[in-house]
């Protein structure tokens, strides 16, 4: 099976209060280039998909649009979980109904579990969404005390998923996170996390 991982879109950024929106839509339509040319089975975004919690009109049809495009034109389900920079509970406005057309939009902890059932070439994956998870909000929602940081939050929300795994299934697990041991890149300009209070192992 074949999945093309993306993530950090951060549609409506600015740069220097210049949009960028047109180089987002160029970068967007090479991603449905590649989706379609490559045969994948399914495009995932593992979070941040737009820049702030209430992103610009704009930047919000651009990715309706290209929605759209990847249901009619490239036909292939499309996997994306909220990031930290994403408003959760918009994000997942409909994320129901737009599961019966092939678009998964995974923004809770309570779906974390919930398997998306890809089939392809004889194939079946199962991948698990687990979005951005702020310690507070898991802490309170699984009624853990014991929950104070990322790692233990990330390890909490990870036993559902451990107990629904079926065997001689392949699973995948898209999350949004920082996992100590990967890089940044070194033309970011904003850092991610000062200190490594945010990692996760």
């Amino acid at each position: 099976m074949r999945l093309v991982h993306t993530s950090d879109w951060h549609l409506g950024r600015k740069l220097n209060d210049h949009s960028l929106i047109d180089a987002q839509a160029h970068a967007l339509d090479q991603i449905a280039r590649l989706c379609r040319d490559e045969r994948a089975d399914a495009l995932l975004i593992a979070g941040d998909l737009f820049d702030r919690a209430i992103p610009p009109e704009d930047a919000v049809g651009l990715f309706n649009d290209f929605l759209l495009r990847m249901s009619k034109e490239v036909r292939i389900p499309v996997i994306a979980i909220a990031g930290n920079h994403d408003s959760a509970e918009r994000l997942g406005f409909a994320s129901d109904f737009l599961a019966l057309g092939g678009v998964h939009l995974r923004t809770r902890l309570s779906s974390r579990a919930e398997p998306i059932v890809l089939k392809a070439n004889g194939e079946t994956v199962h991948v698990y969404a687990l979005p951005y998870l702020e310690p507070l909000r898991v802490r309170a929602e699984l009624q853990d005390a014991s929950i104070r940081g990322h790692e233990e939050a990330v390890r909490a929300a990870l036993v559902a998923v451990r107990e629904r795994l079926v065997p001689g299934i392949a699973s995948v697990l898209m999350a949004h996170l920082f996992a100590s041991g990967g890089s940044e890149s070194p033309d970011s300009e904003r850092s991610l996390e000062i200190g490594g209070a945010a990692q996760v192992p």
